[in-house]
């Protein structure tokens, strides 16, 4: 285990020390052992209740934890269902992105390549409301967390 993942632990076993004792509860008790055991016990992290989850200096990775933590055992089994499709729709875009440029006749290459700059516009949309659909879920993580 590295040492910016012990890191993260410690930055995520800080917020759910002052997360409300009722969020903290539907964590399992495992994962939240194994957060204790493994995080770097040497590092200070100073986290601003005041401000939202966005905003605090914390690593990408932890948020992605937080995120993960929110997904699997805070939301309901419906909203859960709904991130996981849209979760899987976004790879699967990823993949067959990857699929049309790793061919190997050029002239499929060109005529990809021109199908892939025609869909652009499409995709950055696409992602833009991903991204703002995660940015919804990490504010209502925020909000959860900051109750206390």
């Amino acid at each position: 285990m590295t040492q910016e993942f012990r890191i993260v632990l410690a930055e995520v076993n800080m917020i759910l020390k002052k997360s409300s004792i009722d969020i903290v509860k539907k964590i399992p008790y495992r994962f939240r052992k194994y957060i204790v055991i493994n995080m770097d016990k040497t590092h200070i992290i100073d986290i601003d209740t005041s401000l939202p989850l966005e905003n605090q200096n914390i690593k990408e990775k932890t948020k992605d934890i937080l995120a993960l933590i929110y997904r699997d055992y805070l939301i309901s089994k419906e909203e859960r269902e709904k991130l996981i499709k849209l979760e899987l729709k976004r790879r699967k875009k990823i993949r067959l992105i990857k699929e049309q440029k790793t061919k190997n006749n050029d002239f499929f290459i060109k005529k990809e390549r021109l199908q892939i700059n025609e869909k652009l516009p499409i995709e950055i949309k696409s992602e833009k409301k991903i991204i703002a659909f995660i940015k919804k879920y990490i504010n209502k993580i925020t909000k959860i967390f900051m109750e206390r």
